[in-house]
Parts: structure tokens; C-alpha cells; sequence
């Protein structure tokens, strides 16, 4: 499984990438263990990727405040730009 933030992580078996979500059991008798939800299937990891940068991005306009449209696209560019260099690695990779 690939790390790629906290919360997100990526994981391949033969047939596709997994986008995975961490999750802390809330209650129950596994309370407090870890959890991977599969929360989308891909058939590349740059997809798989894309995917994560758009959960993320979903992340952070999940806010309690009113923004401005320029403060909202201000995050999505930031987290876009944080991942620019590793999907351009990946569309180059051979």
C-alpha cells in the first residue's frame, strides 16, 4: 500500500488500483483500530492519483466558513500544484 497523506493510501492487486480511505474505528470491539474503506477502483496508478487530488481538494472545501470563489480556487490550485510534479513523473515514467 502506497502512503500518499494520512487519510489516503493506494493499494494494487493484478486487475486495478485502490484508492483506500483511513478510518479510525469508532466503536464496537475492533474501537480505535485501523481501517481502510476501498473507496474507488482504477486501472492506473494516475488515475488512482487523480483521484486522491480530487478527494483532497474536496477536503479542504469541507470547511465551516463562507470563502470566496478566489480563496476556493486558491486551495484547489495549492493542492493541485502540491501534486504537479508526481503526475508529471508518472506521465513521463516508461
Amino acid at each position: 500500500m502506497i502512503k500518499i497523506t494520512e487519510k489516503y493510501y493506494i493499494k494494487n492487486d493484478d486487475l486495478c488500483y485502490q484508492v483506500c480511505e483511513r478510518s479510525i474505528v469508532q466503536s464496537g470491539k475492533n474501537k480505535g483500530e485501523e481501517w481502510y474503506g476501498n473507496a474507488t477502483y482504477h486501472t492506473t496508478f494516475h488515475e488512482a492519483l487523480n483521484n486522491v487530488i480530487h478527494r483532497i481538494q474536496k477536503d479542504k472545501l469541507n470547511i465551516d466558513e463562507t470563502i470566496s470563489l478566489k480563496q476556493a480556487v486558491k486551495l484547489l490550485v495549492d493542492v493541485q500544484k502540491e501534486f504537479t510534479d508526481i503526475v508529471k513523473g508518472i506521465e513521463n515514467y516508461d
